[in-house]
């Protein structure tokens, strides 16, 4: 019988999955569904997209060396391998509580990401040297996904044995699902960042990429996607690496995701301002959950 795992966790993690849309986008939409605020203030809107260059928190980190690109209000959130510890810590808790009542599901590690942000599409010449437009992926992480596509379902007890873990006080300090949000970040986020690309400096930076590409032969297709390449897929070909080479080269030469993370910084920088205390209390908690994390992996992980 297929294994069956149980990390992250038996049922959905809502803010876990609002924080992977955030790394991987660079942004707050996966947030959107946050309730209004509940002041009904009309000062906490950003509807007016006003940017704070001077702002202490309008800045922004590429690192073409991890392949990351975090914005202001990314500081505040866990990051990719910060919310894995947290999700095989999780997974590793729920293994030993549905233990104890006789069910036996082992316990595997996450595996890391890799190939980078794709917040501005493709941008870093390894990675797209060997997938193309392709998401990058390792077998180990293709096996896993074969396995898990292939584990029979849970029965209906062992889905109560699940939930009934999940609810332990001891478990849910192991889940990101309880530390809330008590802001309307989503909200305030919503249209932050089409405001910075579509704005003037934004639309410079296009402009500039778009001199290159055409040189290069490349034309790209603003009307269906900012990132589209026409005459490009997701299919490993070599057409379409040396394609994507052509334009990492392209937006290398024109600072092109940096330039870009840097305006949409700006504009992220007022909600981060006015949700300082807010934000840095949220980002402690988050702290504090991955060094939990830690701490039970640390006692309890099997010995390799």
């Amino acid at each position: 019988m297929p294994s069956r795992l149980i990390s992250p966790a038996p049922k959905a993690m809502a803010l876990g999955a609002g924080v992977a849309a955030l790394l991987a986008l660079g942004g707050c939409t996966a947030l959107g569904d946050q309730s209004p605020d509940p002041s009904g203030s009309a000062e906490k809107g950003t509807a007016n997209y006003v940017p704070n260059p001077d702002s202490p928190f309008a800045k922004a980190d590429v690192d073409p060396e991890s392949g990351t690109i975090t914005l202001p209000v990314d500081r505040y959130f866990p990051t990719e391998g910060e919310l894995r510890t947290v999700h095989d810590a999780r997974g590793l808790a729920m293994a030993a509580c549905a233990a104890e009542s006789g069910m036996e599901v082992p316990w595997r590690p996450g595996i890391p990401e890799i190939g980078g942000s794709r917040l501005y599409g493709v941008w870093l010449s390894d990675s797209v040297a060997e997938f193309g437009y392709a998401v990058p992926t390792t077998p180990e992480r293709d096996a896993a996904l074969a396995r898990d596509a292939d584990a029979e379902p849970y029965t209906d007890g062992e889905l109560q044995i699940l939930d009934e873990c999940y609810a332990r006080p001891e478990i849910q300090e192991l889940s990101e699902e309880a530390i809330p949000l008590t802001i309307p970040l989503g909200t305030e986020m919503t249209g932050v960042s089409d405001a910075a690309l579509d704005s003037a400096e934004g639309q410079r930076v296009f402009a500039d990429l778009d001199v290159c590409l055409q040189d290069a032969g490349l034309e790209r297709m603003p009307h269906v996607d900012r990132y589209l390449i026409r005459g490009t897929s997701q299919e490993i070909t070599e057409q379409n690496i040396q394609t994507a080479l052509k334009e990492v080269e392209c937006k290398t030469s024109v600072e092109f995701v940096a330039r870009l993370a840097a305006i949409e910084a700006q504009y992220q920088a007022p909600v981060v301002e006015k949700y300082e205390y807010e934000l840095a209390e949220l980002r402690a908690d988050f702290d504090a959950l991955v060094e939990r994390a830690r701490q039970y992996l640390s006692a309890h992980r099997p010995a390799s």
